[in-house]
């Protein structure tokens, strides 16, 4: 027997133990029934079917109010926590009416639906789209801001943003709502089915189901029976909760291994070691009079940028003098509180209807997906071009022995690289780069910016933004000290590579200018160098 199995052996048997020594504890000092009682009034509920037919109405009434308000909850708890005009107009309302006690309805339900089981479903699903609502609202609502940028630059539809990324960038607060929801609707179910007892109905299942054997058992004096229903109450419970648990946990594996097994199938067909182009496009970022802040508040003032078509600026400056806020005013990025003012424009193209590849400091990449699909996701309609130079990709940056394995089990380094692969797949005509080899080890980053000057520099229009002095002069075409509309720029002037470059005399002098600089910058802005 496997440790885990005798763990869990151990700990069942344990459980029923404590249980028989609560039951009779009860028994001897309150007057309960005895735990054979109790057993010997299973045994007969049994033999006259009376267990079996009320298992099936309590779970029959469970799983039709459960499944429909849990979908509902989720499904109205995604709109508010996305769309801020709904969260306006509903989510005061929605709090409202989930704090109403669903005890306090009943009398409301007898009056709208009558003693029909309408009234019951509503009350279950009610419970259920309450407590899934506010958990799947806050999941919503607390999405990586970096996840949403990347949907943005990707230009994915609607469905597929909600289907693909939303819902399982939520996935594991969607398993507490289910599961939370599962526990409250049984809850529910039992206490509606107390409710009518007395009642007279047509209905076949009026007079059925746990909860009103529960009432019923106590209101003739059968107190074995009512422990009974309570406790099998209690057990219906814990096993669907196992076996919500348990098909979640298989789903997800299945799902797993077919992903791992289509991608593994697909990496057969590369034929690696072709030289590929990852960039080639090279029009002129123009931005002008560019303004960005939070709240009303500017932290970057009229700055104007122009980057040659196919050049790489690198910017250079103190931390928070708002080099970050400035990728994020050019590419549009938005959040709650952050507001753009300015001209930004890739050629003739409005910067929102330009093709953006962009990483940022903290990797984005999504964690549900595997590797391969992650560096495809830009890509609308890959072609077999697309999937061979993809996997040429992956194989320079060191993950095509992982590309079949899910994002979330990468390392830090791993998913840094991965970030910047997905970026440059789609070949993108602007790329946006913050500190996009910060988290590499010395090796990879070396290897990373060899890669970026032999294939991108000079192939695509960049902002590359580095708080190292010698990454910015052997990226950059330009650098940049700071965001200040009035900020020193150097040209770098060299086409020699990184690895032969940095003991030249040239690049000593320009790591000299570029350091003077940055630290006239910091003192300007009081700061520490």
């Amino acid at each position: 027997m496997k440790r885990g199995s005798a763990v869990y052996a151990v700990k069942t048997a344990t459980t029923l133990a404590l249980l028989v020594v609560i039951l009779e504890a009860l028994a001897y000092t309150l007057g309960f029934p005895h735990v054979r009682g109790i057993l010997e009034a299973l045994a007969s509920q049994a033999q006259q079917g009376l267990l079996v037919q009320d298992i099936a109405v309590s779970l029959s009434r469970w799983a039709i109010g459960f499944s429909t308000g849990t979908v509902l909850g989720i499904a109205l708890g995604v709109f508010t926590g996305r769309i801020q005009r709904a969260a306006f107009m509903f989510e005061g309302l929605f709090v409202f009416f989930r704090g109403i006690p669903f005890i306090a309805l009943l009398p409301l339900t007898l009056f709208v639906f009558g003693i029909s089981e309408s009234g019951k479903f509503f009350l279950i699903a009610w419970v259920s789209a309450g407590v899934s609502w506010v958990i799947a609202h806050q999941a919503a609502k607390n999405i990586r801001n970096r996840v949403l940028w990347r949907m943005q630059v990707l230009n994915i539809s609607t469905t597929r943003k909600i289907f693909q990324i939303i819902l399982p960038s939520i996935r594991y607060q969607l398993f507490t709502a289910i599961r939370t929801s599962l526990s409250l609707a049984l809850i529910v179910v039992a206490v509606v089915e107390m409710g009518g007892v007395y009642e007279r109905s047509t209905g076949r299942w009026w007079s059925e189901g746990l909860g009103y054997r529960i009432f019923r058992s106590y209101d003739v004096g059968d107190l074995a029976t009512m422990m009974a229903s309570v406790l099998v109450l209690a057990l219906l419970g814990l096993v669907l909760d196992q076996l919500f648990q348990y098909i979640w946990n298989r789903v997800a594996s299945v799902r797993e291994q077919y992903l791992a097994k289509r991608v593994r199938r697909r990496l057969r067909s590369l034929d690696l070691g072709k030289a590929h182009t990852y960039a080639g496009a090279k029009e002129a970022l123009h931005v002008k009079a560019l303004t960005a802040g939070f709240y009303g508040y500017p932290i970057i003032r009229g700055v104007d940028i122009e980057i040659a078509g196919g050049e790489t600026m690198a910017i250079v400056g103190p931390s928070g003098s708002g080099k970050s806020t400035l990728l994020r005013a050019i590419g549009n990025f938005k959040n709650r509180g952050f507001f753009v003012h300015g001209e930004r424009r890739l050629g003739n193209l409005d910067i929102g209807d330009a093709r953006i590849g962009v990483v940022f400091q903290e990797a984005s990449v999504l964690g549900h997906m595997t590797v391969w699909d992650n560096a495809m996701s830009g890509i609308a309609e890959p072609t077999e071009a697309d999937v061979q130079r993809v996997g040429e990709m992956l194989k320079r940056f060191g993950l095509l022995p992982h590309a079949h394995r899910l994002a979330e089990y990468l390392s830090g380094g791993q998913r840094q690289r991965l970030a910047i692969a997905t970026a440059l797949a789609y070949k993108p005509a602007l790329l946006l780069l913050d500190e996009p080899f910060g988290a590499l080890d010395a090796i990879t980053r070396r290897k990373m910016q060899e890669f970026y000057f032999e294939n991108v520099k000079g192939n695509s229009t960049a902002l590359f933004i580095t708080h190292d002095i010698e990454e910015a002069i052997l990226i950059g075409d330009h650098v940049r000290i700071g965001t200040r509309p009035d900020a020193p720029s150097f040209p770098t002037g060299s086409s020699e590579k990184p690895e032969v470059r940095e003991f030249t005399p040239a690049f000593v002098e320009q790591k000299k200018t570029v350091s003077d600089a940055l630290h006239r910058e910091y003192e300007r802005e009081g700061g520490v160098c």
